[in-house]
């Protein structure tokens, strides 16, 4: 009866508890479902689609071949969510091994794809297969670098991924329905660029600009719905001891956070970017005095502050409580700087495992262990004593590195 009675009444965990641990505060209640607000950008993005695909059916030129041009496109995307799905697989069967295999994988594949694009002998794929052979370079001292911070990795990975054991078949439904959603958009998406390739327009580079930003935010869009489904659960799971109805986190994801996740996609990306640049541009200057480093500390400044009004953290709060996304984000990190959770945020690699996995699998599949992380995160933040096996890692990450700030 006790065992029943706690798993039936935690199937409205997320809608009971809605005050907020940072502060105090009623969290914000959805009122209004988050379809309005994410329709005033898909409506013009589908409506650009089509008109660029009519468009280009008109004025096809006549050496224009479809079937050279969607068959290619459908096909990859095929082919990548199925490695998406096989390499999800392997990550949650071999967490340790697949964060070793990502960060040497990733350069290996970026050689490969560099160097076939210098076969392929024109001015554009000389550019673009340079460009891969850099970044191969710098993904494989990237991975030396950070080498000695795999085994916290695999430390939180461990911890982390037992916050879905038990419902694995149900997320790993509604991962397979953010796939085929994917492939259906990609698709209709390919119609698009397909018609200014067939057409080539006056303002084509203003065209192909839209439609990868749309893409791309499409993308994360589908990416973050099954982040805040994760990590609600996950986060029950880990932080509460109780369990949820995943269908219901799944619903809600969709309907009343739809409007949050939409804009966290837009905003978290960038201000990631920036504050990686920040971080660089900081540990390049050190203490050095020159007049291009000069306004590193100001650069640091900005993009703290933006990471406090945007981050992939606030996600869990969205799931969790249902916040409105920037209120969700200054939460969490209030939290993490509370307990001295900031450096520990900073050096792990979870995040660059999931982002490096976009090249043997995909980004959206790996939206399933980076929640699972940061709930993690967010439950040891709001209550750090809290299942004391699970959160060992943070709690030894966190005073090693008070130690080592301590020897310097």
């Amino acid at each position: 009866m006790g065992g029943r009675e706690k798993d039936g009444h935690a199937g409205m965990g997320c809608r009971q508890q809605r005050e907020s641990p940072a502060t105090g505060a009623p969290a914000a209640s959805p009122a209004r479902s988050g379809w309005s607000s994410s329709s005033c950008i898909s409506s013009p993005s589908f409506a650009l689609i089509i008109f660029l695909a009519v468009r280009g059916q008109v004025n096809k030129r006549s050496d224009f071949r479809p079937a050279f041009w969607y068959l290619p496109i459908l096909a990859a995307t095929g082919c990548s969510a199925i490695a998406a799905a096989v390499w999800l697989l392997v990550v949650l069967r071999w967490p340790s091994r697949a964060v070793k295999a990502a960060f040497w994988f990733a350069p290996l594949l970026t050689l490969a794809l560099g160097i076939l694009l210098i076969y392929a002998e024109t001015a554009v794929s000389l550019a673009f297969g340079v460009i891969g052979l850099v970044l191969s370079l710098g993904l494989s001292l990237y991975a030396c670098w950070v080498r000695p911070r795999l085994p916290h990795a695999n430390e939180i990975m461990a911890s982390s991924l037992p916050g879905t054991h038990g419902v694995a078949g149900r997320m790993a439904a509604f991962v397979a329905i953010a796939l085929a959603v994917g492939f259906i958009w990609s698709s209709i998406w390919s119609l698009g660029a397909g018609g200014v390739a067939a057409a080539r327009p006056r303002f084509s580079v203003v065209y192909i600009v839209l439609l990868l930003f749309n893409l791309t935010w499409t993308m994360e869009v589908i990416r973050n719905i099954l982040t805040v489904t994760i990590a609600g659960f996950a986060y029950m799971r880990l932080g509460r001891g109780v369990n949820i109805d995943p269908g219901e986190a799944w619903r809600n994801a969709w309907t009343t956070s739809l409007g949050n996740v939409c804009l966290g996609s837009a905003i978290v990306p960038p201000i990631v970017a920036l504050r990686g640049a920040a971080r660089s541009v900081s540990l390049v200057s050190g203490d050095a005095d020159e007049f291009l480093f000069s306004c590193t500390a100001c650069f640091m400044g900005a993009a703290d502050r933006l990471i406090e009004l945007g981050n992939r953290w606030g996600f869990v709060h969205v799931g969790v409580y249902a916040k409105g996304f920037v209120a969700a984000s200054e939460d969490t990190w209030k939290l993490f700087l509370l307990h001295r959770m900031e450096p520990v945020i900073d050096l792990d690699v979870t995040s660059s495992f999931c982002f490096l996995s976009a090249s043997p699998g995909n980004r959206i599949t790996m939206s399933w262990p980076q929640a699972c992380v940061s709930a993690l995160h967010v439950a040891y933040a709001e209550n750090p004593r809290f299942q004391q096996h699970l959160v060992t890692p943070i709690t030894d990450r966190i005073q090693s590195l008070a130690g080592s700030a301590g020897h310097v």
